[in-house]
């Protein structure tokens, strides 16, 4: 695996209510050769709870959600700065780009996630608190 600056993989919280996005999702992070899963959620209270338990380096978080949308993780947290929102609705896209936070159309490419998960990495990592 490739290192980061900080000599460690990225740490990643996936989010997705789907099995099978879920699965996308985690093949895309693990293939960028430079972040681990550290934890998984299929809705917006078991996000937020495994943020805290876990304190990832970045959040990746399917849009909708069966008891919320990322939205609501992005604003429990306050973790913009630390966040990739992936979608297969386009409309969202506006939406998520007013509070510059990065935006990709599933499926998720490990490119793109890879260069996303460098540049968030860039900042300072700031603790999750309850």
């Amino acid at each position: 695996m490739e290192m980061t600056a900080g000599n460690k993989p990225i740490s990643v919280l996936v989010v997705d209510d789907e099995r099978h996005g879920l699965a996308a999702i985690k093949d895309a992070i693990l293939n960028t050769g430079v972040a681990n899963i550290c934890a998984q959620a299929s809705s917006v209270a078991e996000a937020v709870e495994a943020a805290k338990e876990t304190q990832p380096d970045c959040l990746v978080l399917d849009y909708h959600l069966s008891d919320g949308n990322a939205m609501d993780i992005v604003t429990a947290l306050h973790l913009e700065d630390r966040t990739i929102i992936i979608s297969a609705d386009d409309s969202k896209k506006e939406t998520v780009a007013r509070l510059n936070i990065p935006f990709i159309q599933k499926p998720a490419n490990c490119h793109e996630l890879k260069s996303l998960f460098l540049s968030l990495n860039q900042s300072k990592p700031k603790r999750i608190t309850p």
